[in-house]
């Protein structure tokens, strides 16, 4: 009887260490040594060529951020020497032509690849011209039978009607607006991975019908129809994921300090999950995450898995193995005892 007991209770805590076991099964992705990562893919050799090739090539901006990069990672460089040569090249003449022809030219087309242009092009998006030439522009196509971008026109109306509430809630809305207006300028610009252009299609249908805005379009064919058009076409109730997705972009451009960077880091893009791995990367290594994701690409965004709470783990997996050889024990009785027993039966008869 006794032993039945204890069979019982080793079965008991054998199921018990089974499922503890289960449990600890989980594994946890820890953040990655980028220092690391980094100075294995980019040597000092190669650091400091890239940084001359871009001064001479009056690449200021680029060479100014490869040089603040190679500082971050600590490579040992003639900092000073460059610093000087960048100065001398950084006349007030070249900043004033070279921003002010980006500045409009980004205003004029909602495209380019500076700072400034991309500056230009969110400043034409919150002023509302932007939005709503792009969705003009669009419109156009649709009449001429050519094929329509459906993510600028979702993004461009949706803009249209965030502007309007961004002037209303006193700029509550505009963080939203500022991403949402970097989202339409990295598709606009060919930076968009067709995977996470499906996602935001998605989730931005919800909140602009395009088939609405069309017969609401048809009857007034102008710029300021269109705009009206698109008001009255755009659901607040249903911005919530995209207004996650703005939210997240324009988090990473206050953590770069800038929106060209912002727009680059965004190709390394395929879904939600990747953006909110980007934000993550950008609020850690602000100004810097530009020539990190430029060097690793999106290993950087890769962690190292390993199991979750290891020590717990091997305190369960030994709970496990005691009781299952107590079961074993329990359910099996030696030979030897076995053979004793009926060795006593033989002899009492």
């Amino acid at each position: 009887m006794f032993r039945w007991l204890m069979l019982l209770i080793a079965i008991i805590s054998f199921a018990y260490s089974l499922l503890r076991v289960a449990d600890y099964w989980e594994y946890e992705e820890l953040a990655p040594n980028i220092a690391q990562r980094f100075k294995q893919a980019m040597s000092i050799e190669t650091m400091q060529a890239q940084i001359e090739t871009q001064i001479k090539a009056q690449q200021l901006h680029a060479a100014q951020q490869s040089m603040q990069l190679a500082q971050y990672f600590s490579y040992p460089l003639d900092y000073p020497t460059y610093q000087k040569q960048i100065d001398e090249l950084d006349t007030i003449y070249y900043r004033s032509t070279t921003n002010i022809s980006h500045f409009l030219s980004g205003f004029a087309t909602g495209k380019g690849d500076s700072n400034i242009a991309v500056a230009g092009a969110m400043t034409s998006d919150f002023t509302v011209i932007g939005d709503v030439r792009d969705l003009h522009e669009q419109y156009q196509h649709y009449q001429a039978g050519q094929s329509v971008n459906q993510l600028i026109v979702i993004l461009s109306g949706v803009g249209i009607s965030l502007t309007a509430a961004t002037i209303g809630s006193v700029g509550v809305t505009a963080p939203i607006k500022a991403g949402t207006s970097l989202l339409k300028f990295a598709s606009k610009t060919g930076r968009l991975s067709a995977s996470f252009t499906q996602e935001l299609l998605r989730k931005g249908q919800r909140a602009f019908d395009w088939q609405k805005f069309i017969r609401l379009s048809k009857a007034e064919n102008n710029v300021f129809g269109i705009k009206r058009a698109a008001m009255q076409t755009f659901n607040p109730q249903a911005m919530k994921s995209l207004s996650q997705l703005g939210d997240q972009a324009n988090n990473i451009r206050k953590a770069t300090s800038s929106t060209a960077d912002t727009v680059h880091l965004l190709k390394y893009v395929d879904n939600s999950q990747d953006l909110a791995s980007v934000e993550k990367l950008a609020l850690k290594h602000g100004i810097h995450s530009r020539g990190i994701m430029t060097v690793l690409g999106k290993t950087a965004l890769r962690g190292v898995k390993v199991l979750k709470k290891s020590l717990e783990l091997l305190l369960s997996l030994l709970a496990l193995i005691v009781s299952g050889l107590l079961n074993l024990y329990l359910l099996f009785p030696s030979r030897k005892k076995k053979s004793k027993k009926s060795h006593k039966r033989v002899v009492s008869h």
